[in-house]
């Protein structure tokens, strides 16, 4: 059986968060899991600056390279449904 490592521990403070954020399917909760989402994956980047990974620091910087992506489609969503209601 696979036991998990404080830092895998840890990580999965982060990897929830993320998860819900690209999962989520309701645009009106979609921001705030983002942010949430964002907020864990720094928090964690912060944690690493004593014991540095430079695998998990990738996935973490490519995490929110996503979120940031995911925030843009939703903006732009967003505003072509407004535009479409006006």
């Amino acid at each position: 059986m696979h036991k998990e490592k404080d830092g895998d521990g840890r990580a999965l403070q982060w990897k929830r968060p993320y998860e819900a954020a690209i999962l989520e399917l309701d645009s009106t909760r979609l921001q705030q899991r983002i942010s949430e989402a964002t907020e864990a994956i720094l928090d964690r980047m912060e944690q690493l600056l004593t014991r540095p990974s430079d695998s998990e620091q990738r996935v973490l910087n490519d995490a929110l390279r996503n979120l940031r992506i995911l925030r843009k489609l939703s903006e732009v969503a967003a505003a072509r449904d407004a535009k479409m209601v006006s």
